[in-house]
């Protein structure tokens, strides 16, 4: 199957820049300070040597990433909650268990981190996604419009870890 790990971002590069798109593989890079100062944390999975999937986790809310004009996702991050950013398997590699090994994976960091909830933002469309994440425990709380997504549907998931 695959093994799940901490990112090494010198180490990965190639892998998540072949996998990712410019503005996933930009994003990651954005995060490092908060991975260096343990305020998110990014976990790949790896098979036969190659990167194939990430996943980024956000424990603390910091006024360097971006959140902008948004409220409500600083929200996500408190004492006893994360916030998924994003999660993503290579498209070659979907359907073979390896997201939900990833999501577990990130589900129990965050516990061993001490919280007690995760929070997700999924695309209001991406019937798919609701549909993993449901048959993987996660709970849909509510639909907003943020508006670093143009205002469209954007579905907020909750799971109790």
């Amino acid at each position: 199957m695959c093994s799940v790990r901490p990112v090494d971002y010198d180490g990965d590069l190639a892998d998540l820049e072949a996998s990712l798109s410019e503005k996933d593989v930009l994003r990651l890079q954005s995060c490092r300070a908060a991975v260096v100062d343990d305020d998110a944390y990014i976990l790949v999975a790896e098979r036969d040597g190659r990167v194939i999937g990430v996943g980024v986790v956000h424990v603390a809310a910091r006024d360097d990433m971006g959140w902008g004009p948004d409220s409500e996702t600083p929200s996500f991050m408190d004492e006893t909650s994360a916030y998924l950013e994003s999660i993503e398997v290579s498209a070659e590699m979907r359907n073979r268990g390896i997201g939900t090994a990833l999501l577990h994976e990130v589900e129990n960091e965050a516990q061993r981190r001490g919280k007690a909830y995760i929070r997700l933002h999924t695309d209001g469309q991406k019937v798919d996604a609701h549909r993993f994440y449901e048959r993987n425990g996660w709970l849909y709380e509510k639909t907003v419009h943020p508006s670093w997504k143009q205002g469209r549907a954007t579905r907020v998931y909750v799971k109790r870890l």
